[in-house]
């Protein structure tokens, strides 16, 4: 409306009064269209009072005319918490203003120094740690005392895995407790206090080391006569009465020793008492009881009748498993009487045929009827049979006649078959 249109004959000016403008001026703010229709603003503030209107004053409601921003972030170094912008707050940063040192007051760190423990970070923003403690009173540091709970000044380490010999279970670190080690700073003598042991006395029984680890037993003697059971006569009374002086402790005189009785076991025999009076037999063995021969198996498909002989009471073999080879003929093979090399097709070559109890051809000669050698195979096997003759010698065919072969040939019962014939060559 022409009554508040600053250009009511302008329609290029729409401005109003209280339309926003802009003056020009960056030290102004909230400029608006007067009741003149002037654009004006208000001179911009400076809450802080340093001289900087807030517009451009990186650290508007904190004083500082000089304006420093130490990481370039926009945000004044007075009102940056954080100036060097590491993570860590200025108020615990120990280098504010260095962004590699990101220290703080409480942070745990190394002092360089063996006799001080629990280093960390003061409130100077020192490493500094605390004297380090002497729980044992050894005079060495529990940082490198290998026994700081046990008093070991010599700090000797016997096998060397860091723990001294005062506080160490295992000085020679041979698997047995030092307590229990009847020799603990030797590993290769590692028998303990209790194990098993043989005094080399066969009076005693259950031998094993005592507290001074010396391998002792103790002394057997069931029936109280003073005398070890290994040696004793009479087992169950006393060797030492003998009224009769007859030799034999009177408790055993209720039998005839050497008369024949019968021990209960079937495999022993001639039983008879003994000076104890104990019904002993001698254990029979494979050359004195009764043996059986029995069917096995020896594993060789290439023997029948498979039989042992064993301990008929044990069964203990006396005899290992063995089968019988079987009889291998002249008929296990066949050589033929005659042959045609000429290029047929037709009984061209001449192969010798022959059964699974043959293993193989050792030798196989022909020769012509001046005794010349005109043909020869040796150690050929079942499955090349198939090299036969084909009637030449020197790559050049041979004339019609007769010819005489000798041949060896290997079984499975492990013989040599050996033959000779003769073969008629007609082309």
């Amino acid at each position: 409306l022409d009554d508040v249109d600053c250009g009511p004959l302008d329609d290029t000016n729409t401005f109003a009064p209280g339309d926003t403008c802009d003056d020009g001026d960056a030290t102004t703010m909230d400029d608006t269209i007067d009741a003149n229709c002037m654009c004006v603003g208000s001179t911009a503030g400076d809450q802080d009072g340093d001289g900087i209107p807030d517009a451009t004053d990186n650290c508007p409601m904190v004083a500082n005319p000089d304006q420093d921003d130490f990481d370039g972030d926009g945000m004044g170094d007075a009102c940056d918490d954080d100036d060097d912008n590491d993570g860590v707050l200025d108020d615990v940063d120990c280098g504010p203003l260095d962004d590699t040192n990101t220290f703080a007051p409480g942070d745990t760190c190394d002092d360089g120094d063996a006799t001080t423990m629990d280093d960390t970070i003061d409130a100077n923003c020192m490493c500094v740690g605390s004297t380090a403690g002497d729980q044992d009173g050894d005079g060495i540091p529990d940082a490198t005392d290998n026994c700081p709970m046990v008093a070991n000044p010599d700090q000797d380490d016997f096998d060397g895995d860091g723990m001294g010999d005062a506080c160490d279970d295992d000085d020679d670190d041979d698997g047995l407790p030092d307590t229990m080690d009847c020799n603990p700073l030797d590993a290769m003598i590692n028998f303990a206090i209790g194990d098993t042991c043989d005094d080399g006395d066969p009076c005693t029984v259950s031998d094993a080391y005592d507290m001074d680890c010396n391998c002792v037993g103790t002394f057997s003697d069931t029936d109280g006569d003073g005398v070890c059971d290994a040696d004793d006569t009479c087992t169950g009374s006393d060797d030492n009465i003998d009224d009769n002086n007859n030799g034999v402790p009177d408790g055993c005189e209720g039998c005839n020793v050497g008369e024949a009785c019968d021990d209960g076991d079937d495999c022993t025999l001639d039983d008879a008492f003994d000076m104890n009076c104990n019904c002993v037999g001698v254990a029979q063995d494979c050359l004195t009881g009764d043996r059986v021969q029995q069917p096995c198996d020896d594993g060789n498909p290439n023997t029948d009748n498979d039989t042992e002989i064993i301990l008929s009471c044990t069964g203990e073999i006396c005899q290992p498993c063995a089968g019988i080879p079987p009889t291998v003929g002249l008929d296990a093979f066949y050589v033929p009487t005659a042959f045609s090399p000429n290029g047929d097709g037709v009984n061209d070559q001449l192969t010798i045929s022959v059964t699974s109890e043959i293993l193989g051809i050792e030798l196989f000669n022909v020769y012509d009827r001046y005794g010349g050698l005109v043909f020869s195979l040796n150690n050929v096997a079942p499955d090349q049979m198939g090299l036969g003759w084909d009637g030449t010698f020197d790559r050049q065919e041979v004339p019609n006649g007769v010819y005489v072969y000798i041949i060896r040939v290997m079984a499975i019962n492990g013989s040599t078959l050996a033959d000779e014939g003769t073969i008629t060559l007609i082309r």
